[in-house]
């Protein structure tokens, strides 16, 4: 471009100049009604400006919106005052293709940079309104890798940790003078579902990071609820040796976990104080075990069956945890001799039955 020149399209295609239009090479064309057979001066190679229609369309290749009128969402017809199609032609080779690409530079301190706004505002009563709408789409009988929205953060200064700047790849936020209702809502429509809600790929979170975690520190009512969804597998599904952690006020947390010793135990991880099952109600200790093992007296399971049992008071001067074990010894040893007269009683009758020949 000569310096001063203004910047003005190679070709503009004015009334009664199609002739020499269809001999011209231009880098894009601009369709108007009033051009008698404008249809013929498109061949799909150029990029077209096209005012035939309500708005103003730009497209190259055969498109949803090239043509005199929009393609038909689902739902209905659209209507936009700037509608842009980009048609990839199986012979490209580019690495990527954009119908809109729009990108900022800032160097201001105080402003803040934003490559793409949308805003969107319910007017009346029951309008419904959006502020983005994104779609990917696949045809019949052709399989395609598909992305509804993808976004990337290309961080080269600092790690994003305090005291750094953050560096955050989604950021929702509820504003206005009420409560919002969902920050993420998934859906599915007609025949189609997902697979997986929220998926983690390996390797994406740092080794001290959290998958999901809450800063928030009044009380809220539940954490995680799944109440209205049955679970054939489980609920929650977690890998041997990670734990399920519960704080305490001594610092020292409990835990659940199943370990690797053997073929696998079932850990439960007392508190400092010991271990306390309540009754259903809550207002009942059904057995306390204290941090040494031996069974407190305030509990239900000391005061029905340990305190009145005639092993309690024969050998008082145990432990409650040692009676516990001499109970159960005194009862694998009842079985096993119940087992043995069993046996005995069967041999007894065999011989019982045996009939000797006379030897008189």
């Amino acid at each position: 471009m000569i310096e001063g020149e203004q910047l003005t399209p190679r070709l503009f295609i004015p009334k009664d100049s199609v002739e020499e239009a269809k001999n011209s090479i231009p880098e894009f064309v601009i369709l108007d009604n009033n051009i008698t057979d404008s249809e013929s001066l498109y061949s799909g190679e150029d990029t077209a400006i096209d005012f035939r229609a309500d708005g103003i369309r730009i497209y190259k290749g055969t498109t949803g919106v090239s043509g005199k009128k929009q393609n038909y969402f689902p739902l209905g017809a659209l209507e936009s005052v700037l509608s842009v199609g980009l048609e990839v032609s199986q012979d490209s080779y580019t690495h990527q293709s954009e119908g809109i690409y729009s990108t900022i530079e800032n160097y201001s301190t105080t402003t803040n940079g934003v490559a793409l706004w949308g805003e969107a505002t319910s007017k009346a009563d029951g309008a419904r309104v959006w502020g983005g709408f994104l779609t990917a789409t696949s045809q019949k009988d052709m399989d395609a890798q598909l992305v509804g929205l993808e976004v990337d953060v290309t961080n080269d200064s600092l790690p994003g940790v305090h005291p750094n700047q953050s560096k955050v790849g989604m950021q929702i936020v509820a504003l206005g003078s009420y409560g919002c209702t969902n920050s993420i809502e998934v859906l599915a429509a007609e025949d189609s579902s997902w697979h997986n809600g929220i998926l983690i790929t390996n390797g994406t979170i740092s080794e001290n990071g959290t998958i999901l975690g809450c800063a928030q520190d009044t009380p809220i009512m539940t954490g995680i609820d799944f109440t209205n969804t049955p679970f054939t597998n489980a609920a929650i599904d977690i890998s041997n040796n990670s734990k399920i952690v519960m704080q305490s006020k001594s610092g020292n947390p409990t835990a659940v976990y199943a370990d690797d010793i053997n073929n696998g135990y079932l850990v439960l991880q007392a508190g400092a104080s010991g271990l306390r099952i309540t009754n259903n109600a809550n207002d009942e200790n059904l057995l306390i075990l204290n941090a040494d093992g031996s069974i407190s007296p305030d509990c239900l399971i000391y005061k029905n069956i340990l305190d009145k049992a005639t092993i309690g008071k024969t050998v008082g001067f145990l432990f409650p945890g040692t009676m516990i074990i001499l109970i159960t010894v005194c009862i694998i040893l009842y079985i096993k001799l119940y087992k043995q007269s069993k046996q005995l009683k069967a041999i007894q009758e065999v011989v019982e039955n045996i009939t000797f020949p006379n030897t008189q």
